[in-house]
């Protein structure tokens, strides 16, 4: 496979699976928040309890993409320059 080709489309793969997982926290972060009556306190306790540690473990793999990925940006433009 051409090397520009990999890099670009590992790049894109990691950018696209941090997106996923922000549009996922984001629905974490709805059921959190949301603070309407159709949820008994205890249900809403139980759920807060429950998310939580996904949304924090979540948010730490989504830093580390996206620092991957600006990596993977500059290793993108050396292979493109270099090759």
């Amino acid at each position: 496979m051409n090397l520009k080709i990999l890099s670009f489309s590992i790049t894109l793969l990691i950018l696209i699976i941090a997106e996923i997982l922000s549009h996922i926290n984001l629905y974490i972060w709805d059921l959190l928040s949301d603070s309407s009556h159709s949820l008994s306190y205890s249900e809403h306790y139980y759920n807060k309890k429950r998310l939580t540690p996904i949304f924090i473990t979540i948010e730490k793999i989504k830093t580390v993409l996206y620092i991957l990925f600006l990596i993977f940006i500059v290793i993108s433009i050396i292979v493109y320059f270099i090759f």
